[in-house]
């Protein structure tokens, strides 16, 4: 089974233009842009991203409600400042934004390096 994420549904008789996978279901065809633009793709990898912290999060045994200091680096910089206060909230986090001195891990497009240590 493959399954997909799906951010706006249109209803239309005219069959689409572009780059698009098609499915038969009974009487009803359904249409799957296959084209991602940047903005997708920035909004995936900030989940991701976010996910890989809250799995951290959990291996390390912080509380949800426990405040962490996440020390992170990335090629991409402006990702970074772009999301941090986004993934602050999301994250319980205070972003510091350093030079990496461990292993990088690819997430999906880029990579970072990820590093958490309970707040003092």
């Amino acid at each position: 089974m493959r399954t997909c994420n799906v951010k706006k549904v249109v209803e239309t008789s005219a069959l689409p233009k572009g780059n698009f996978a098609q499915k038969q279901f009974g009487e009803t065809e359904v249409f799957l842009e296959l084209q991602t633009d940047k903005k997708l793709k920035e909004e995936w990898e900030r989940t991701e991203l976010r996910r890989t912290i809250q799995e951290q999060r959990k291996q390390q045994n912080f509380s949800p409600n426990q405040k962490i200091t996440l020390f992170i680096d990335s090629a991409d910089k402006k990702f970074l400042k772009k999301f941090k206060k986004q993934l602050e909230r999301e994250t319980n986090t205070k972003i510091l934004l350093f030079k990496k001195t461990g292993k990088m891990e690819k997430i999906l497009e880029r990579e970072f390096f990820i590093e958490l240590k309970a707040k003092n």
